[in-house]
């Protein structure tokens, strides 16, 4: 039987003329309108024959619809390049445009092993679709005695027992580079953690930067003098008899 005969359409009519050349029959030769039920039935089971046929070659089409790869690509970065931000060239590797050389924006404040994502520059194979992804990857590398949590810094720094007991005021060197002037307090004990807010790291979304956290680790100077080593200890003697 020649569906597309009963409903007067070419084979390579699209789905929207065989509905309408369906509804125009329909109302021909529906009985209700005298029409004869026979060929109403005909052109309803050409109908829904074609339908069901579009829809299957469209499904079927649809399912080997070739997509082009993303291209995942990784950058290392400093924590310093955190701070600033920093640009980085990335080289790829399409297949039928071969190397390219691509600038990266890496903004300020990114954590690592987040992705930049950059649309429309991944692979290439195949010509009917459109080309693919893509993605870098972040990987930002431990510094000497830096460690960030979210948008703060953390650093140690010695300072001499004795000026812990005595109080003091250091400087302190910042990851970017700046001088801060930090007052000890008499009495401070090891590891104690100072707070400096806006010497973090920048958010990533609003730029204002986190607090550096600075750990203070005691110290202990190494004396050779003896009549020192003597004078301490009774120092030490003394301090104990006042603290009782």
């Amino acid at each position: 039987m020649d569906y597309y005969a009963i409903l007067g359409v070419v084979r390579s009519a699209s789905p929207e003329e065989i509905k309408q050349a369906y509804k125009k029959l329909v109302m021909q030769h529906h009985p209700d309108r005298g029409g004869d039920h026979n060929t109403f039935i005909q052109i309803q089971a050409a109908y829904e024959a074609l339908t069901s046929k579009k829809t299957h070659n469209q499904k079927r089409y649809n399912s080997t619809i070739h997509r082009n790869k993303n291209i995942i690509v990784s950058v290392d970065i400093s924590l310093n390049d955190v701070l600033t931000g920093t640009e980085a060239l990335v080289e790829t590797r399409t297949a039928r445009q071969g190397y390219q050389s691509i600038h990266i924006k890496i903004p300020a404040g990114i954590r690592n092993n987040d992705t930049i994502t950059v649309h429309g520059l991944g692979d290439d194979y195949f010509l009917d679709s459109p080309r693919g992804h893509l993605h870098v990857k972040i990987r930002v590398i431990e510094q000497n005695n830096w460690r960030r949590e979210r948008d703060n810094l953390f650093t140690d720094v010695k300072v001499n027992s004795l000026d812990l007991i005595t109080g003091t005021v250091i400087l302190v060197n910042t990851l970017d580079g700046l001088a801060i002037r930090l007052s000890i307090e008499q009495g401070t004990q090891t590891h104690t953690l100072f707070s400096v807010p806006g010497y973090g790291v920048p958010n990533l979304n609003t730029g204002k930067r986190g607090n550096l956290f600075i750990n203070v680790i005691a110290e202990t100077p190494v004396l050779k003098d003896k009549n020192l080593i003597t004078k301490i200890r009774n120092f030490k003697s003394e301090i104990n008899n006042s603290t009782k």
